[in-house]
């Protein structure tokens, strides 16, 4: 199932596909060693809270312009006719560099086609309503892993905790950079 899904990778870039498959009696592959990048549950493990990362313009540019590559990844995903299945921030490995911007899916041995699809595949936290209740994943439950993700990303904490949110004040000027 995943190898057929796999196949159509080969036209869309920023996702890490296998390299050679484990022999048997191991099960599983090798993928790309991932050289310059961490892991985006790293990065945000390393940050306290949301302004001590945005203080700048340029951590502010960095996060928007990674979202719009992880965007495009998943919109040829979607426009492949396939479902990611399992996005989450531990499978997407981001440029370490300030003034990088890249940005990698790894782990799609999920992948499936959407119209075959059947499966109920997601990490905790991260997974839509729907799947936890055990249906099948669909691209808009990948629309809504992305979000929980872009949502960890910029602020530093998962929604949907209950957590008391601070108030801190943020000047207006901190957001008009993103156009450039």
């Amino acid at each position: 199932r995943s190898l057929i899904a796999l196949s159509v990778l080969e036209d869309i870039q920023n996702v890490s596909v296998p390299i050679a498959m484990l022999k048997k009696p191991m099960c599983g592959y090798v993928m790309r060693f991932m050289e310059g990048m961490e892991q985006l549950s790293r990065q945000r493990t390393k940050e306290t809270n949301y302004i001590s990362k945005m203080g700048t313009n340029a951590s502010l540019k960095k996060k928007y312009k990674v979202m719009r590559n992880i965007a495009n990844t998943v919109r040829k995903l979607h426009n492949s006719g396939l479902v990611y299945c399992d996005f989450s921030a531990n499978n997407v490995f981001l440029s370490k560099g300030e003034s990088d911007y890249e940005a990698w899916l790894i782990d799609p041995d999920n992948l499936s086609y959407a119209s075959k699809n059947k499966n109920c595949i997601f990490t905790m936290g991260y997974g839509a309503p729907e799947v936890y209740a055990g249906h099948k994943n669909t691209i808009y439950s990948d629309m809504f892993s992305v979000a929980v993700v872009w949502f960890e990303y910029l602020t530093g904490s998962k929604p949907f905790t209950r957590k008391e949110v601070v108030d801190t004040e943020v000047e207006e000027d901190d957001f008009v950079s993103l156009s450039a």
